[in-house]
């Protein structure tokens, strides 16, 4: 009976994973996969192969991917599409962006059918097989992934090609999100379409004054940008990467995790601008 107790409390203790740290999250994040003007795709699976190794990683993509049966690199491949790039570069989640969505329904099913990765929207409805979330464990530490459209995708699209589709605003998403993602998360990501500017007016609003939304660390990976990007910079809880544009560099984000709170962001406490002067959307 002895012998029994101590294997259950064993068991016990084995399956609940509970996060204490400290523990680095790698996160590997690409901006767009559709153009030649990125790194060869040799060197782009040496890298992510490369900059997996030291730490338990995602690599997210946010945006804009060659529709399928289009090679978009401009040269031959042996990949018939980026769908299949990405599932041979291993992307673990992919943020639904407006290039899909102007390229017809059609195709965004298609890219679903054939993705070995989750593709997240969670502004958006109508489209079978796009979810609004998903979950990642990495070394204990349990990591919520919210996929984010851009508020001006429903603007921005071919009207048919959008036609019975429902767009929800982006920060009304993320808050439903966060509240039902911060029962079981360490770490939330909110993988969106949004430029730079928007992404620090919802962190703001998000984390800023008077209190933020949660208590659990989230990190807001941009989209559409082509300038270079700047050290992450954080907004109370929130910390904002806003990788560089049209899938020219791999972004690469460290972020260091203990009971619960976020202690370091690429080795070092990340800025803080929560009192900046940007205001809240």
């Amino acid at each position: 009976m002895r012998h029994l107790l101590c294997c259950l409390i064993l068991f016990q203790a084995c399956s609940s994973e509970v996060f204490a740290g400290p523990v680095t999250i790698r996160i590997l994040a690409l901006n767009t996969l559709h153009r030649p003007a990125g790194p060869p795709l040799a060197d782009l699976a040496t890298q992510v192969k490369r900059l997996r190794t030291p730490y338990p990683s995602l690599f997210l993509v946010t945006g804009g991917t060659s529709p399928p049966g289009d090679d978009g690199w401009g040269h031959p491949s042996e990949y018939r599409d980026t769908t299949a790039l990405m599932n041979a570069l291993g992307v673990d989640a992919l943020a639904l962006g407006s290039q899909q969505l102007d390229s017809g329904q059609t195709i965004v099913r298609q890219l679903i059918s054939e993705a070995d990765f989750p593709v997240v929207a969670a502004n958006l409805e109508g489209v079978p097989g796009v979810l609004p979330r998903v979950y990642f464990n990495r070394r204990g530490v349990r990591v919520a992934v919210i996929g984010l459209v851009g508020a001006d995708s429903r603007q921005n699209a071919n009207p048919r090609a959008i036609a019975g589709l429902t767009f929800i605003s982006p920060l009304e998403a993320a808050r439903e999100q966060i509240d039902e993602a911060e029962l079981t998360a360490d770490l939330i990501i909110l993988l969106t379409q949004q430029d730079v500017d928007h992404a620090w007016m919802m962190a703001q609003a998000l984390c800023g004054p008077p209190a933020p939304v949660t208590s659990v660390p989230i990190l807001i990976v941009g989209q559409h940008t082509r300038t270079r990007p700047q050290r992450p910079a954080r907004i109370g809880n929130c910390t904002v990467l806003q990788p560089q544009g049209q899938g020219t560099m791999l972004n690469v984000m460290d972020l260091a995790l203990r009971n619960g709170a976020l202690q370091t962001v690429n080795g070092q406490p990340p800025e803080d601008r929560s009192n900046d002067g940007r205001q809240a959307p």
